[in-house]
């Protein structure tokens, strides 16, 4: 394959189409699927409109944009050229940082009920 750090690329890429894709659509499902049988929240509830707004940016956002990162990741890492590396990687970092705080907002938002 190549070097250490383009085959952990490589590891990484595969790994998201399959196990975290997967899993992100079985905890949409398993989420809609909790509100709609439970009688005390509903799809209008703030909150859970908030899950799924950042769901769907997620899955938009990884599927294009963080593919595209991954992709120019792997291109400086088989070009060999450690500035082009650190670049690309200090972007991917940043996106999964925003992925995160995002995240960490929507379960707040979802232990504070807020919203509903």
């Amino acid at each position: 394959m190549g070097s250490t750090p383009e085959t952990w690329m490589t590891v990484t890429q595969a790994l998201g189409n399959t196990y975290f894709a997967p899993v992100a659509v079985s905890t949409l499902l398993t989420g809609a699927g909790l509100v709609a049988m439970s009688g005390a929240f509903g799809f209008t509830d703030g909150f859970v409109m908030l899950g799924l707004v950042v769901w769907i940016y997620s899955a938009v956002s990884n599927s294009t944009y963080g593919r595209k990162l991954d992709q120019r990741t792997g291109e400086a890492m088989a070009a060999g050229n450690p500035d082009l590396v650190q670049q690309a990687e200090t972007k991917r970092a940043l996106f999964h940082v925003s992925h995160i705080a995002l995240l960490t907002l929507v379960l707040a938002a979802m232990v504070l009920k807020l919203g509903s």
